[in-house]
């Protein structure tokens, strides 16, 4: 069907690097398990690129064919929300699923609800790691973590496994058995069962809404399990029959533990074992003032322990529910691949989160209140790569430039090191008119020209293509038209290789003339474009003037999740503005991002 000839083209796009005897090297040393590699010369977009067509490499020698998990360390989750869309695109021939792993969200006190969101995209992703370890992996998966998730405590591996649900059609159990299992995963009983989370009891019938569109109807004879079927969470009617089902847990904060035990323990206790001096000094001099209002917050928080409130507090008393520490990569197997983007920025950004969490509790300190155990037990990045060291996991770096860090710690030897020559391509919607001449000058000093496009695409295609006599259909051409969308474009070249991928619609033109208000910060601001946007970028709100920019956050307010830019302004006040409506906000320019 596809001609394999001269440009050798393939199924997928990210297929062109097996042209590039440098890549094929690169790949060698992964099959010799020569870890870590490190490879430079890589551009925004390219990354998303060059990572999926290594795992597509790995996928295609695996003889086994065994389904595998790949995770992909960025600096902060904003790089998620850049990244995620690219890599989806790249491996859609390839059937990977795409997750991330977001961070908790440690606060002094509740102010929001966490989102559902957060704990769905987290329980996803132990679950297949779970799949993993039972050989049930059903396809490959890249899992994108911010570096800030390797560093928080999680639950022991053992303690949230084990505490999954199976249950067989025929199965001998009681109704009572599987509600209260029910009530230590995380679910609440309702009258019906039509949201994730939600349970409910019908006689023999018993509810399990699981799924965003379906849940689990079982029914029973007695003490026995008669039929599993599932329900529509709308209409509430049944859909097809299973002889079989697995519940996971709904959060990920399970514990086996004697509660009473617990509350004791933590009346017994004072203050946290906070080896920081600085911290040391604080407690040694605020202790005796503010004594009663420390006292007043643990007595809050064992009676709402008490009342059954764990989950909200399992964070903050961590080390009282498990004695074991236990980070996101001590669930990772051995033998698994890692990608690390940017080593130098996430060992910069990991130094940043310990010193915000060490503020965080001197500022709990000085006004009294217990210490947050979950930010006392942040895992810094030598603690991490130890630990990756330990299980010998594979690591490849993907730099822009030559990592000094790694250089500096002899990480690599030359014999792993790879450098690309990838550079940013920008093709803005104002240069579509002009894209026929571009192509024509491009087309000569090009092995293959990649457009991929999707507003535009019929445009393209009757417009431009069919004027310089281009037959997409044709697999022998130079220029390849694919419907998609991608971040930003690029280049890749060397002495025998050279093509070009161009992105339209994904850009947005950047002559677009700024909108002053009557506010004067309004002058010194420009839309917000979140592909340029990053972790520290100054950002001014029309009525509350100039922020930081933290995060893109997914916030639920009233049983609605949305996403929200969070903005930090002084003193820890924060701002949460809807990104549907970006009306009122602008990217200040008039400050050095910190």
């Amino acid at each position: 069907m596809i001609n394999r000839g001269k440009y050798n083209m393939m199924n997928t796009l990210v297929d062109m690097m097996k042209n590039f005897e440098k890549y094929k090297k690169y790949i060698e040393n992964i099959n010799l398990n020569n870890s870590p590699v490190m490879i430079t010369g890589l551009t925004f977009a390219s990354k998303s690129f060059f990572l999926v067509s290594t795992i597509a490499s790995i996928i295609e020698q695996n003889e086994e064919k065994k389904k595998d998990i790949y995770y992909y360390i960025v600096e902060n989750e904003i790089d998620i929300y850049k990244m995620r869309e690219d890599i989806e695109y790249f491996a859609k021939d390839l059937e990977i699923e795409v997750l991330d792993f977001p961070k908790k969200d440690i606060r002094d006190f509740d102010i929001i609800s966490e989102s559902i969101e957060i704990y769905k995209k987290r329980m996803q992703v132990f679950n297949r790691i779970m799949q993993k370890s039972e050989n049930t992996l059903k396809k490959n998966v890249i899992v994108i973590l911010p570096i800030e998730s390797l560093m928080q405590r999680i639950v022991p591996y053992n303690v949230l496994f084990k505490n999954k649900i199976e249950l067989l059609k025929g199965q001998d159990i009681t109704q009572n058995e599987i509600i209260k299992k029910l009530n230590i995963l995380g679910y609440k009983r309702e009258d019906v069962a039509e949201n994730i989370g939600e349970y409910s009891i019908k006689g023999g019938i018993v509810d399990i809404s699981d799924k965003e569109e379906e849940g689990i109807r079982i029914e029973f004879w007695g003490d026995t399990i008669e039929s599993i079927r599932t329900y529509s969470n709308i209409s509430q009617k049944s859909l097809r029959e299973i002889e079989r089902i697995e519940i996971l847990p709904l959060t990920e904060y399970i514990f086996d533990t004697n509660i009473n035990n617990i509350i004791l323990n933590i009346k017994e206790n004072t203050y946290s074992s906070k080896e920081n001096d600085e911290i040391e000094k604080i407690i040694t001099r605020k202790k005796i003032n503010k004594k009663a209002e420390y006292k007043e917050e643990i007595n809050a928080d064992i009676e709402r322990l008490e009342e059954g409130e764990t989950n909200q507090l399992i964070e903050k008393y961590i080390d009282y529910f498990y004695e074991k520490k236990e980070y996101i990569i001590d669930y990772i197997s051995e033998g698994s691949k890692i990608f690390l983007d940017n080593y130098t920025k996430l060992i910069e950004r990991s130094c940043g989160i310990l010193k915000e969490a060490e503020n965080q509790n001197i500022g709990l300190i000085e006004r009294g209140r217990p210490l947050n155990q979950a930010l006392d037990n942040m895992c810094n990045y030598k603690n991490i790569l130890e630990k990756i060291l330990e299980k010998e996991i594979f690591c490849i770096y993907l730099e822009e430039e030559k990592a000094k860090e790694l250089d500096k710690n002899n990480k690599t030897t030359e014999k792993n090191k790879f450098d690309f020559n990838f550079t940013e391509y920008t093709f803005l919607k104002t240069e579509l008119q002009n894209l026929e001449e571009i192509l024509k000058k491009e087309e000569n000093k090009k092995d293959c020209i990649y457009i991929i496009a999707y507003e535009n695409y019929n445009y393209i295609l009757e417009h431009v293509l069919k004027k310089i006599e281009i037959n997409t259909i044709d697999y022998n051409k130079k220029i390849q038209l694919l419907k998609g969308k991608i971040s930003k474009g690029f280049s890749v070249n060397d002495e025998e290789n050279n093509y070009l991928v161009i992105s339209i619609d994904a850009e947005t033109a950047r002559n677009t003339e700024k909108r002053v208000g009557k506010n004067s910060l309004f002058t010194n601001a420009e839309n917000i474009i979140f592909a340029d946007l990053e972790q520290g970028d100054y950002i001014v709100h029309k009525i509350n003037g100039i922020g930081k920019f933290i995060e893109i956050k997914k916030v639920e307010v009233q049983g609605i999740s949305k996403d929200y830019i969070k903005v930090e302004y002084r003193d820890n006040d924060y701002l949460y503005v809807p990104t549907d409506d970006l009306s009122n906000v602008r990217k200040f320019i008039g400050a050095a991002r910190k």
